[in-house]
């Protein structure tokens, strides 16, 4: 049992992970955010307040940038259309 210990366990080469193509179609796909947001809660796991608070705070970061691109969009790029 003393060799499991040691050894280190394998490890996938970084070749394997599958990147998704960079295209229009999955440049805008926002599916993964809007889960993050509406998602219900797993019963299986642990809560603790830690963990309430980190997630509180990715969201609000998350809803924050999201805010920010689009008063940059009504600020800075309508305009140039409307010239």
């Amino acid at each position: 049992m003393f060799w499991q210990i040691i050894l280190p366990r394998a490890v996938l080469p970084f070749r394997i992970k599958i990147r998704p193509a960079m295209n229009g179609k999955n440049l805008f796909n926002f599916g993964p955010v809007l889960g993050y947001y509406f998602r219900k809660n797993d019963p299986n796991r642990k809560s603790n307040f830690n963990l309430k608070t980190m997630h509180f705070i990715n969201k609000l970061s998350l809803a924050m940038f999201l805010i920010c691109l689009v008063v940059m969009f009504v600020r800075y790029i309508l305009p140039a259309f409307t010239r």
